[in-house]
């Protein structure tokens, strides 16, 4: 007889709680010394070490759970610049009464003929009505801007790598380098589609394809990142943006205002800084 699958009982709100501590001590410990020790982040999150291996079966567990984590915040952060860029998106000017006009064709029956007189065309002399050109809803290109969405990119990340750079460090030495690529996959997703927008309207000048362009400006922001964790630079994820633009292939001045034009509209990604 095959016996049934195993369950595991849900955190009560202490062990959640207590959890949670662990983890954010592991990021300070992890953080100042990537060999920090199991005992030493049971120390800073004022547990017993059994305490820390009751949650983790050891530090593999416990940096894999940083890393669900982590993948976790940059999922939730993409779909805000998804929804972001969606709200941007300009709206069709076409009106009811013209998708009505345009869905039911041209008249039908004696009405429609010339028996209609002056209904059925402008008296003889009379100017032509002028051309009212295409409709609205087939504007050339009706895409939202490429460098503000790279921006909105980078400024909604920051926050999440700012967070949770101690990773950086512990790429190969804990999650191996595909753990951590994987982390960042959804971003690369998002960026190529950007990328290869911009390059169409003409706003990233650059020979390089989206998807080599797109690995080299993820490692452009993680050598920012990893300047931040060692204690070389500062930043509030503006100068990370406007650089990662410049880098893309965008105009200097235009990188510029793009991100100071964000800043000043209060978005949420930039008030958060």
């Amino acid at each position: 007889m095959t016996s049934p699958p195993a369950t595991h009982e849900p955190l009560s709100r202490t062990a959640r709680a207590t959890r949670t501590r662990i983890l954010e001590a592991a990021l300070r410990e992890l953080g100042r010394n990537t060999d920090s020790s199991l005992g030493d982040i049971a120390e800073a999150a004022g547990v017993a070490r059994r305490t820390v291996y009751a949650h983790f079966a050891g530090r593999a567990a416990l940096v894999g759970a940083l890393a669900a984590d982590a993948g976790e915040a940059i999922r939730v952060a993409i779909a805000v610049v998804d929804a972001s860029a969606s709200a941007s998106m300009p709206m069709s000017t076409s009106t009811p009464d013209a998708d009505a006009g345009s869905a039911a064709g041209p008249a039908s029956g004696p009405a429609a003929g010339p028996a209609s007189g002056a209904a059925a065309g402008p008296a003889p002399g009379a100017d032509a009505a002028p051309d009212p050109g295409p409709p609205p809803d087939r504007a050339p290109d009706t895409a939202p801007d490429a460098a503000s969405d790279l921006a909105r990119v980078v400024l909604t990340l920051w926050p999440v790598g700012d967070r949770y750079r101690t990773l950086i460090g512990l790429a190969r030495q804990d999650l191996g380098a595909n753990g951590f690529s994987e982390l960042l996959t959804p971003v690369r997703d998002t960026v190529s589609g950007i990328l290869a927008r911009g390059q169409r309207q003409g706003v990233f000048r650059t020979g390089v394809p989206p998807g080599p362009l797109s690995r080299a400006l993820e490692a452009h922001i993680l050598a920012l990142l990893d300047g931040v964790n060692s204690g070389i630079w500062s930043d509030d994820g503006t100068g990370a943006a406007t650089t990662t633009l410049i880098a893309a292939g965008a105009d200097r001045d235009v990188a510029a205002s793009t991100v100071r034009r964000l800043c000043d509209a209060n978005q949420p990604w930039c008030s958060a800084q």
